[in-house]
């Protein structure tokens, strides 16, 4: 800090070269997680630099930044971006490359300013010219698309050109940063989930031989959670939270040491090396040091949504209401996003089962099923199963048994193709209680399906929920025998 103090007060010193310092000074705050202070310090130099932004980071000046890309981008073909003039303004490079900077810690530390760092890339660009920086700037504003009317094609589509532009300047050290957006949040909307791994385990290697720990960081964390989104063998996804956790503690990555910590307790409760119920925000803190901020609004929205998780698999539905209903609106909708959905639908319709509050939990489940809807289309794959999952619990809540058995029926086999263990064991389980809960039930065919989740959940690694459920299943069949 004191060296780059000292060249950006020089006086002999060219201005180009001092907003080269700035840059350097501004990356080295975010590698350390001074994230905030990175971010003042960009927009100050940007102001400099007659890139200034909104005093107010509201909706209706965003709606407005954006209608200015969009009308630039107006009746433009893929090959006329990728075949745009390149950028000769020294300055605009600059201002590029701390655009790019920045970027990441505004998810981090600044959500709401996001988009108009994504806007401001994208307006440079195309009015100025291709950079090396442009991957980055059509990756970042792919993933904007998510939160515009849910565009997954247009997300898809500049995703996309973020790849060519990648390839077409041959810049390695842009590769992590390209490869996060694309593979970590476009790509899992449209293609099978597990095909973003061996590329974010390529990006986790190239970021650490280029030196970027934030996002050797990133892209190894995300990898971590989509390993757990995709149902893989959790004993498996804990020797990567592991050495996640281990590395980010090394290094000094305190918000990658928050979201390692996070998955790291998230499976050591299903596999059973933690009780539950815990307080996640304890349990983070004693692995990763009482230093850390759980307060971080992207942190506490990995805690929220792994909370839910767990609540809804030991059977706290009041606790898991709590989850989503202090959850703030999604800034960046990644592959999570539906889990969560999933989850909270599950949740209402247990608690409407329960009698409490139906008709508002079954109005928020249709909304649910509308988005899962949109999205099963374009990715079948990764959504269908959640789709018919909730679909179905919908149905034997409202005491349609057919369309219920057929539904969560359809869920698990749709759940194993893709195999996803834990959405495959989910959805028998609820076909186990769907069964066991009608009139006269037929006991040895749900006791079926109860043998097929829990197996299921054994083979997911999570032998903490397998022995739940073997505990209620012995209970709930007992009493209904004895009734």
């Amino acid at each position: 800090d004191e060296l780059l103090d000292t060249v950006i007060s020089c006086r002999l010193l060219h201005r180009c070269d001092k907003l080269g310092a700035y840059c350097t000074r501004i990356y080295s705050l975010g590698q350390r997680d001074r994230q905030a202070e990175a971010i003042d310090m960009g927009v100050e130099v940007l102001k400099h630099m007659g890139e200034t932004f909104p005093m107010k980071h509201c909706s209706f000046l965003l709606m407005r930044e954006a209608r200015g890309v969009f009308r630039l981008l107006k009746g433009k073909s893929d090959e006329d971006i990728l075949g745009m003039p390149h950028m000769t303004d020294h300055k605009l490079l600059i201002a590029m490359r701390i655009l790019n900077i920045i970027s990441l810690d505004t998810l981090c530390a600044r959500p709401k300013f996001t988009p108009f760092v994504i806007l401001k890339m994208m307006s440079i660009t195309l009015r100025h010219g291709l950079s090396e920086h442009a991957s980055s700037s059509f990756g970042l504003f792919g993933m904007l698309m998510l939160n515009v009317n849910w565009d997954i094609d247009n997300a898809y589509r500049f995703g996309t050109i973020s790849m060519t532009l990648l390839d077409q300047f041959g810049l390695d050290q842009y590769l992590p940063r390209v490869y996060a957006s694309f593979y970590g949040v476009i790509n899992t909307w449209k293609r099978p989930l597990r095909e973003a791994l061996q590329p974010l385990c390529q990006a986790h290697k190239v970021a650490l031989l280029t030196g970027d720990l934030e996002f050797a960081a990133l892209t190894a964390n995300i990898g971590g959670s989509i390993k757990i989104q995709a149902g893989s063998d959790l004993n498996e996804v804990a020797g990567h939270c592991r050495y996640m956790h281990e590395w980010a503690k090394a290094h000094n990555q305190i918000t990658a040491l928050n979201f390692a910590c996070v998955n790291r307790v998230f499976v050591e409760v299903l596999v059973g090396q933690r009780k539950y119920p815990l307080d996640m925000e304890r349990a983070v803190k004693e692995l990763g040091g009482e230093d850390l901020n759980t307060d971080v609004p992207v942190v506490q929205c990995g805690i929220n949504c792994t909370m839910l998780t767990l609540h809804y698999m030991f059977g706290d539905f009041k606790a898991a209401e709590s989850c989503f209903q202090k959850s703030a609106k999604e800034e960046l909708r990644e592959f999570g996003v539906a889990l969560g959905w999933t989850y909270e639908a599950l949740t209402r319709l247990a608690l409407a089962r329960q009698g409490i509050k139906k008709r508002k939990h079954i109005r928020k489940v249709l909304n649910i099923v509308k988005n899962l809807k949109h999205v099963s289309a374009k990715c079948p794959e990764n959504f269908a199963d959640k789709l018919f999952l909730v679909q179905g619990e919908l149905a034997s809540v409202l005491g349609k048994h057919e369309k219920a058995y057929s539904k969560l029926t359809y869920a698990a086999s749709l759940a194993g193709s893709s195999n996803f263990l834990d959405f495959e064991a989910s959805a028998n389980e609820r076909l186990g209680w769907h069964i066991a809960r009608q009139h006269n039930p037929n006991l040895t065919h749900a006791k079926t399906f109860f043998d097929k989740a829990i197996s299921g959940y054994e083979k997911w690694g999570a032998s903490a929920k397998a022995e739940h459920l073997r505990d209620e299943v012995s209970s709930v069949i007992g009493i209904t025998h004895r009734t």
